[in-house]
């Protein structure tokens, strides 16, 4: 299904956080974005690195140059415990590569309205990562002990609530705290169904919060913060407007597709998604951070 939709002057980029779609887009539409392009399985779960380079590949995107890394999970609710672990160690495989080596503290920040299911990812992951600073600070004996690495973790809630930019939060405890890399939780946008609440995207490029739903606010990325930053989410909702471009031939109906312009579609299982989801992230964070098992991450966390 080819629809042309700049005949229409409604551009060509859909809105997507993901950079596998970006790129997917392009190469539907005959474009070469310059971007590089790996897949591989890792215990069953099926991996794509896309490599957006400096220059054209950052142009053509429009994401920022860095490796962008998509675990296809699944439907998290259907999973059984086993899988859900092989899918654990997996995503905690990937973080750990992208987190420097060297000795430190790591802020987990959570981005996003807690109120708002769809947008909850980000605090409701960081509510389950296990924080140990104050237990190095109170008790030095007892985190050696537990053998875990230092973590601070923050809720920064949006904007519209706090009239502070998330990265001007993130920014000032960087500053204060001096973490050695900033590890950023937030919801995404698709455009596609088939990939909302399914798919896990960490890249070392930072985030720009709201882009994918058109509410673009201050970047969080190492330029802005001052120390690098891993973003991670999870698609949980697509553009209405992308989604009918994606579905429709080109006998759709213009005025309908200008009429959806800023409607954005969640799937109806979006609190048990936003739940797996978070459960899902949190234990890989945990893994990757302190050298965890899942049992281990589970048993702390009770």
């Amino acid at each position: 299904m080819n629809i042309k939709f700049k005949k229409w002057g409604l551009g060509e980029s859909p809105r997507t956080d993901l950079a596998i779609e970006t790129h997917e887009f392009n190469v539907e539409s005959g474009k070469d974005d310059g971007i590089k392009v790996e897949t591989y399985m890792s215990s069953g779960v099926e991996i794509t690195k896309a490599t957006v380079y400096a220059g054209k590949g950052e142009k053509e995107s429009g994401k920022r140059a860095g490796v962008y890394i998509t675990a296809d999970v699944g439907t998290l609710y259907l999973k059984t415990s086993s899988e859900f672990e092989s899918i654990a160690i997996t995503v905690s495989r990937i973080i750990s590569e992208l987190i420097p080596k060297d000795d430190g503290c790591v802020l987990v920040a959570g981005i996003g309205n807690a109120e708002i299911i769809s947008d909850a990812v980000g605090p409701e992951t960081v509510s389950k990562v296990i924080a140990t600073r104050h237990i190095k600070k109170m008790k030095e004996d007892i985190y050696h002990s537990l053998n875990l690495k230092e973590t601070v973790t923050v809720q920064t809630d949006v904007m519209g609530n706090t009239g502070i930019e998330s990265a001007e939060i993130v920014s000032a405890l960087v500053e204060k705290i001096k973490p050695k890399c900033v590890i950023a939780v937030d919801s995404l946008a698709s455009r596609k169904l088939s990939r909302l609440a399914s798919t896990v995207q960490i890249s070392n490029s930072g985030i720009m919060p709201g882009a994918g739903v058109a509410n673009r606010r201050l970047e969080l990325n190492e330029e802005t913060v001052g120390v690098p930053v891993i973003a991670i989410g999870v698609p949980t909702v697509v553009d209405a407007f992308t989604l009918i471009r994606d579905l429709l031939t080109e006998n759709a109906n213009i005025e309908l597709l200008r009429e959806q312009n800023n409607f954005y579609v969640a799937p109806k299982e979006s609190g048990r998604i936003i739940k797996d989801a978070s459960k899902l992230l949190a234990a890989s964070i945990n893994m990757a951070l302190h050298g965890l098992t899942l049992s281990e991450v589970t048993e702390l966390q009770q």
